[in-house]
């Protein structure tokens, strides 16, 4: 290629201002990245940083109670199902033996702290099992507390200052409150009968509403028919006489 056309072909747009990251600071915004963000692809030397998620033998999708089935996420959207054999509790012991543990190492699966090794993409679907948990969490708190406020006895019964205070009377005393309970009882009995007699009275019209409806409903339908019938009983007289006059 000849350097007329070197120039031609257009520069590649840089992504990083620097090629590689300064000294001493492999990761300068990824531990104040919010959950929502995915860690990006850094240009960088081979084996510069390492990312790991768990601990050998410590499952990596586990819920608050420490299952490792969430009922939340029925259709798996947000947890993936494939089975890791390093992340089983059962086999954690196998794992922890030191021959095992070295060609563990050597392999490049775990970290010489037993912590498990993994790629990108897989941090950031860990990243992303982590804010779905932290949410549905804060959510059913919420919830919870919601629910305990509700049924708390300071919003069940209003507070004493509150209340309705009954008159006692001018030392009159239990006979006094006696004969205020009585009248509030009789207001109360009255009120219920007036409502009541009301909704009968409603039901009464609705009633009668609906018997002229079908009254008049079949008043009409008799008035059609009777038409019927004088056009039919016309249309006859009409044939009959025709017939009469061509014999």
């Amino acid at each position: 290629m000849s350097a007329i056309s070197r120039l031609a072909i257009p520069r590649r747009k840089k992504v990083f201002k620097a090629e590689l990251l300064p000294n001493g600071d492999k990761l300068p915004f990824w531990s104040t990245l919010n959950l929502d963000d995915k860690l990006p692809i850094v240009p960088s030397p081979e084996g510069s940083y390492t990312l790991c998620t768990t601990s050998v033998g410590q499952p990596k999708y586990v819920n608050k109670q420490k299952y490792d089935f969430d009922l939340t996420d029925p259709y798996c959207h947000v947890r993936p199902l494939e089975y890791d054999s390093l992340h089983d509790p059962f086999l954690k012991q196998h794992f922890q033996q030191k021959k095992v543990k070295n060609h563990l190492v050597r392999n490049g699966l775990v970290t010489p702290d037993e912590k498990i090794i993994c790629s990108l993409k897989e941090f950031n679907k860990f990243r992303e099992y982590l804010r779905y948990r932290q949410a549905t969490d804060l959510t059913l708190k919420r919830r919870r507390e919601a629910i305990a406020f509700r049924r708390s006895p300071e919003v069940r019964q209003p507070p004493k200052s509150e209340r309705p205070v009954l008159e006692t009377g001018n030392g009159k005393g239990s006979a006094c409150l006696v004969e205020q309970i009585r009248r509030k009882e009789t207001e109360a009995l009255i009120r219920r009968q007036r409502q009541r007699e009301e909704k009968d009275k409603m039901k009464q019209h609705r009633l009668l509403d609906e018997w002229k409806g079908r009254k008049e409903r079949q008043q009409q339908n008799l008035e059609r028919i009777s038409e019927l019938q004088k056009t039919e009983k016309a249309r006859r007289a009409k044939m009959l006489k025709g017939h009469t006059e061509r014999s």
